[in-house]
């Protein structure tokens, strides 16, 4: 009566020897009360090679216990127990757990978990149904996910509630496995952390904020943590929508990335080396070797921390154009609504501003190969760009553009001028090589203008070419693509250069200046410019204006 058992209570139990007076002497041994599965009885169940990897250290418990014993030699022929709990504190594998409930039967070494509830922190809390075979140390069952909330920085990696799933446990010494089979993932919690190895995203995906931000299809991961606070990553990733792309055009859309993070930075590495990126108080991309494709018109000044990229033999496309932007090197930083870009690529050098109070622009050396790729077409051959721009905004702003030994070409603007050359007998008999169908070649070219609104202002054009000179100022409004120019061209100038070394004759044949003169209005759109001139009249006038000189010549 009142039995105990370290200073537990045992009255309901019950002991009996069976077979005393043969060579099967054995004893049973049936415990009913509220005893905890602590470590006292741990002592005793170990004693007999029984291992339950459950040990509580504070329960409200009915227990049962029944040891069969044998004496010769002395070991455990069968054993079973009926374990119920709720509100128990435990560790399970080493691992501390929180139980609302559950009931745990034992028959040898299978444990049958009938709904048996297991929280870690505030990490998971799920119901398992199922088999554990201590031997095995394997779990054969179902999982309930109350949830699983595991979060990187501010995101959720993974947040799954109110889901079943057919699952395998593996119970070790200092840890547990849980396979969620139904979501492809292995969730390990160690002693010192967790291992949580995604074989596939495709269905945990739904369960993942930042995946599902990352827009990745494929995937596999394992994820290392020993404090859930700092994680250490690998993430093998396929099938990306991503925005870089390999030198050779092909769109970069496996990479198997190294990820370091804690709650406030984390750092990033492809197995190539070529794409690095970090995030503290700033985002940090660093890329070689490697080209980007994005929408140049988009840009979110709502981000509430700066960006910094920096690229090396690194060509930025656009992806609503065919423009582009070649690079040995460039910097591109965005501070709020504020971006500074700089790029250099062989010779050439660029910088640009642009806020919402300022927009610069400085370029110098600028090749043809950049130009081209700036503009989207092949305009430029040869010579050295330079443009300068400053201004409020990209609707109001000045600036001079300069071109140096350069040739203008495939532009509709020139092209309908040289078709209208050669409608000219007395202009296209003497046209230049230097100014025909293959396109202008300039010695020295100069530009200024001023944008206001929609409206672009050419001041000054000033282009010296090889065989004809072009000045002239006028007007495009960008809305419409519709010209507005006053030009004037110095034709044949080959010819008036020889006949102005000539005495007599140059003050003859040529105007004062030495040169003959062709104005031209233009008019229409850029897609269709329409040229009109005075050539008619010059015609008819040229002979009397030779006459008229040749009878003034005595009198100079």
């Amino acid at each position: 009566k009142n039995g105990s058992y370290q200073q537990k209570p045992i009255e309901n139990s019950k002991v009996y020897i069976y077979n005393l007076l043969t060579t099967d002497t054995g004893i049973v041994v049936e415990l009913d009360s509220n005893l905890l599965l602590d470590g006292e009885i741990q002592k005793i169940l170990k004693a007999f090679h029984i291992n339950i990897p459950l040990v509580q250290k504070q329960s409200l418990n009915a227990s049962k216990l029944k040891l069969d014993i044998d004496f010769i030699p002395v070991h455990v022929k069968e054993y079973s127990g009926i374990f119920e709990f709720e509100n128990s504190h435990a560790l399970l594998g080493g691992l501390e757990v929180f139980s609302k409930s559950g009931t745990i039967i034992m028959e040898n070494e299978n444990l049958t978990f009938k709904n048996v509830h297991l929280q870690h922190k505030d990490l998971f809390s799920i119901y398992i149904d199922g088999i554990l075979n201590t031997q095995e140390k394997e779990f054969k069952g179902k999982t309930n996910i109350e949830f699983i909330d595991i979060n990187l920085k501010d995101k959720k990696l993974l947040h799954v509630k109110n889901f079943l799933s057919d699952t395998l446990f593996f119970i070790h010494k200092n840890s547990i496995q849980i396979n969620l089979l139904d979501l492809d993932t292995s969730l390990s919690f160690l002693e010192d952390g967790a291992l949580f190895e995604i074989k596939s995203i495709q269905n945990l995906k739904r369960f993942s904020e930042l995946l599902e931000e990352l827009q990745i299809k494929q995937a596999t991961a394992s994820i290392r943590t020993k404090d859930y606070q700092t994680f250490n990553s690998t993430i093998k990733a396929k099938e990306l929508e991503s925005m870089l792309y390999e030198k050779n055009g092909t769109n970069i859309q496996n990479l198997t990335l190294k990820i370091q993070n804690d709650s406030k930075k984390f750092h990033l590495t492809d197995e190539t080396n070529r794409i690095k990126a970090s995030f503290e108080k700033d985002f940090k991309l660093e890329l070689e070797n490697i080209d980007i494709k994005t929408n140049f018109s988009k840009s979110n000044s709502s981000l509430d921390f700066n960006i910094f990229v920096e690229g090396k033999n690194s060509t930025i496309f656009d992806t609503n154009s065919s423009l582009s932007i070649l690079n040995d090197s460039f910097t591109l930083e965005q501070k709020g609504d504020e971006i500074n870009f700089e790029s250099s690529y062989k010779k050439g050098t660029l910088k640009f501003l642009n806020s919402k109070e300022k927009i610069f622009l400085n370029a110098n050396n600028l090749g043809d190969k950049y130009v081209n790729a700036l503009l989207g077409k092949n305009t430029f051959h040869e010579g050295e760009i330079s443009l300068f721009l400053d201004g409020k905004s990209k609707k109001d702003f000045q600036g001079v553009f300069f071109l140096h030994e350069g040739t203008l070409k495939d532009l509709k603007f020139f092209n309908n001028i040289m078709a209208f050359i050669n409608t000219i007998p007395a202009l296209a008999t003497f046209k230049s090589p230097k100014f025909n169908d293959n396109g202008y070649e300039i010695q020295d070219g100069y530009i200024s203008f001023i944008r206001k609104q929609n409206t672009l202002t050419f001041d000054e054009i000033k282009l010296k070419g090889h065989s004809a000179d072009i000045s002239g100022k006028g007007s495009l409004i960008l809305e419409t693509n519709k010209l507005d120019m006053k030009l004037q061209i110095s034709t044949l100038k080959d010819i008036s250069n020889a006949i102005n070394n000539i005495p007599i004759i140059k003050d003859i044949l040529l105007g004062e200046g030495g040169r003959i003169y062709t104005n031209l209005s233009v008019k229409g759109t850029l897609d269709k410019p329409e040229i009109a001139t005075h050539i008619l009249e010059d015609t008819v006038l040229t002979p009397v204006n030779i006459i008229k000189r040749a009878l003034q010549l005595p009198f100079k």
